[in-house]
Order: structure tokens, then C-alpha cells, then sequence
């Protein structure tokens, strides 16, 4: 039984592949033992390589085209297509990169699995749980692909459907539906990391009462599991280290963004008139990835909570038990613990935690007090050159 225990946890995760598989970001199986069709392969590579290509050259195409324009651009113009280009180079560059990590991430799933296989049978998840959390997790992300859907459908109607503009924001869509999905695995495998760890806490308590703990062995084979934990996770920090980066980033600027667009209404049509659709689903659409985002920090700061759990479980281990070796064996574990901590950055620039939210939050008031002070010296400038003219009139009529 203990055997299928790491098929029946990528079982559990199957509904987050399909997804990958069904948006073209899963060219290889993730189960154990399964050999790829090598023609299916290939062709999820040449489809997703050409539209990386279309991607690379709307985002060459878009500012060479405006700078090249003889028409005068107005700032709301500059704006949208800042935030068109910002879209386009962050969200391919996710796409690239967990394409060319893809067989990484592959080998970090089938690891977890691998660690939950190793965790005592009582002390062990519920594997029903996590698939029924991943099936609402999947119903969520299928809401944000029809309303992404119905983003691309807005700018169909607005700009036609044959216009490098309806192209751009279907290329937009797409991209940013695969960046979500990475952040998605990330928080999953850190989950489910999260869960390991506190199952080993379930055992050490388990020893507690009567100091249970009779042979050197089992602390030896928690001691060893922690360590594979650990490694694990600064697996899943490597993998998606740049991605987070972008993200974080990306979703700073998106709902910077957001908020001018509500001073602006010419950001979503040339004329400036409320589109009512196009303004709610843009808005569900940023908040709904910065919630992805608040969850990633959740889930981060439970995993870091629990593994500092662990350190204070074997230091009280430690005050109760009385045998020398056992005694031995703690300590060299707590001194393991002083030196694996779970805790989760961007590449190391900046924590994975709630921190983040405060100064991101600090930083958009910022971009957006920049935008609406960019705005309104637009409007003072243009006001000061018609009272120019204006009065350049008067005085040539009064001559």
C-alpha cells in the first residue's frame, strides 16, 4: 500500500495538470514512470515557440510603432500601451522560463510525494482532502480564465477582430492565465510541504507524554526527512524564484495601473466612455491575482510557522528524556533545525512574506500619485497653451 502512496498524491494534484497540460505548459507527464509522447512533445514546443515568437514581436512592434507615429500621443495613450508592453514582456518571460524548468518542476512534485510516502501511516494527510482542495481550486481558476476570455472579447469589439490590438490582448490573456498557473504550483507544492512538516510534528508530540522514545533510529530517520524537506524547499525557491520576482512586480504595477485607469477612463476606449465590462473584469482580474499572490504569502508563513514549531517540540524532547544517546541525538537535531529555516524569498531580494503587502501597498500609492500628477501637469500644460493662443488672437484683433 505504502507504494502507491506517491501516485495516489500526483492523483490528488491531477486537475492542476490538466490545466498545465490543457494552457500548453505541461509538454511531459508528471507521473512516475511514464515515458512522453515524443510527438506530442515536439508539437507543444513548436506551437508554444511560435507563439512566444508573435509574442516577442508585438512587444518590439508596440513602441517602435507609436515612436514612428506622425499623430500626437496624449499620456493616457503612453499609459495603456506601457501597461500592454509590461503585460507582455513579464508574462512571456514566466512562460519562458517555467518552460525551460518545466522537467525540474516535474522531479519537485514527484519529491513532495515522495516525502509524504516516507511519513508515518498515522501521522500522514488525507489524501481525498487534498484532491477536493485542488477541485475547488480548479473552479476558481476556471472562473479566471472565462473572465480573461471575456477580456480578449471586449478588445475584439472595440479595436476588430483582425488588429494587432485584438492580438496583443489575446497574447496578454493567454500569458498572464500561464503566470497564474505558476504561482498556482508554487503555493501548492509549498502546501503540501507545509503538511509534511506538520506531520513529523504530529510524531514528535506523539513521543511527548511519556518520552516514548525508547532507540536513536526513529530521530535519525525524522532528522533525515526534515533535511530532504528542507532541501526541497529551497528546490521550490529555485524554480520559482524569478518567477515570483516578476510577479510581485507585475502585480504592483497592474493595480497601480488599476487605480489611474478609475481617473482615466480613456485607458479602456480612445473616446474616454465607461466600459462597464471591460472595467469589472479588469478589476477581478488584478485583485484576483494579487489574492493568489496574499495566499502564496499564507501558505509561506504557515510552512515557516510550523518548522519553528518543530525546533520548540525537540527542545522540550530534550528537558524530558534522560537517556544520554537519545539526548545526544536531540541536540544534534536542534542544531539542524538553528540552520534550516523555511523561509521564502524572491530570489533574495525581498521576503516572501506579509511585509510584502505593506510595501507594495507604499509603493502603489506612490506610482499613483506619480500618474495623477503626470496627468494634471498634461491638462495645465495644454490649459496654459490655449490661454496662450487665446489671448495672441485677442491682442491681434484689438491691433
Amino acid at each position: 500500500m505504502a507504494a502507491e502512496k506517491p501516485r495516489r498524491l500526483l492523483w490528488a494534484l491531477s486537475p492542476m495538470f490538466r490545466i498545465n497540460w490543457l494552457t500548453g505548459i505541461a509538454p511531459t507527464p508528471f507521473e512516475e514512470n511514464v515515458k512522453p509522447n515524443k510527438w506530442t512533445t515536439s508539437f507543444n514546443y513548436l506551437v508554444y515557440a511560435a507563439i512566444l515568437l508573435l509574442s516577442t514581436y508585438l512587444a518590439w512592434r508596440i513602441p517602435i510603432e507609436k515612436l514612428n507615429s506622425d499623430d500626437a500621443v496624449d499620456e493616457s495613450e503612453w499609459i495603456k500601451n506601457l501597461w500592454c508592453l509590461l503585460d507582455i514582456i513579464t508574462c512571456v518571460s514566466c512562460g519562458c522560463i517555467y518552460l525551460l524548468k518545466h522537467s525540474s518542476v516535474r522531479r519537485l512534485f514527484i519529491a513532495i510525494s515522495e516525502i509524504q510516502r516516507g511519513l508515518a501511516k498515522d501521522f500522514s494527510f488525507d489524501i481525498q482532502r487534498i484532491r477536493r482542495f485542488v477541485e475547488i481550486q480548479l473552479l476558481l481558476w476556471i472562473i479566471m480564465g472565462v473572465n480573461l476570455g471575456v477580456l480578449s472579447w471586449r478588445s475584439i469589439k472595440v479595436n476588430g477582430i483582425f488588429t494587432m490590438a485584438a492580438y496583443t490582448e489575446v497574447i496578454i490573456e493567454y500569458f498572464t492565465f500561464v503566470q497564474l498557473q505558476l504561482a498556482w504550483q508554487f503555493f501548492m507544492a509549498v502546501f503540501l510541504l507545509r503538511k509534511c512538516i506538520s506531520g513529523f510534528n504530529l510524531e514528535i508530540r506523539s513521543w511527548l507524554p511519556a518520552c516514548q522514545v525508547k532507540e536513536t533510529r526513529s530521530i535519525s530517520r525524522l532528522k533525515q526527512q526534515f533535511l530532504e524537506a528542507y532541501k526541497t524547499s529551497k528546490w521550490i525557491e529555485g524554480i520559482y524564484g524569478i518567477c515570483n520576482v516578476i510577479f510581485c512586480l507585475h502585480d504592483l504595477l497592474r493595480m497601480s495601473f488599476l487605480l489611474y485607469s478609475s481617473w482615466d477612463g480613456r485607458i479602456y476606449t480612445p473616446s474616454g466612455e465607461k466600459d462597464v465590462i471591460a472595467e469589472l473584469s479588469t478589476s477581478f482580474w488584478i485583485l484576483s491575482s494579487h489574492c493568489v499572490l496574499v495566499v502564496a504569502l499564507y501558505f509561506g508563513e504557515n510552512l515557516y510557522a510550523e518548522s519553528d514549531k518543530t525546533g520548540k517540540l525537540v527542545s522540550e524532547m530534550i528537558l524530558k528524556v534522560k537517556d544520554h544517546r537519545i539526548r545526544r541525538e536531540l541536540h544534534l537535531f536542534s542544531l539542524q533545525l538553528l540552520h534550516t529555516k523555511f523561509h521564502f524569498t524572491a530570489c533574495g531580494f525581498f521576503p516572501l512574506d506579509f511585509t510584502l503587502l505593506t510595501s507594495m501597498a507604499a509603493a502603489v500609492v506612490t506610482y499613483l500619485v506619480i500618474l495623477v500628477q503626470f496627468q494634471e501637469s498634461e491638462k495645465a500644460v495644454t490649459k496654459l497653451s490655449c490661454n496662450c493662443s487665446h489671448n495672441i488672437l485677442t491682442e491681434n484683433g484689438t491691433m
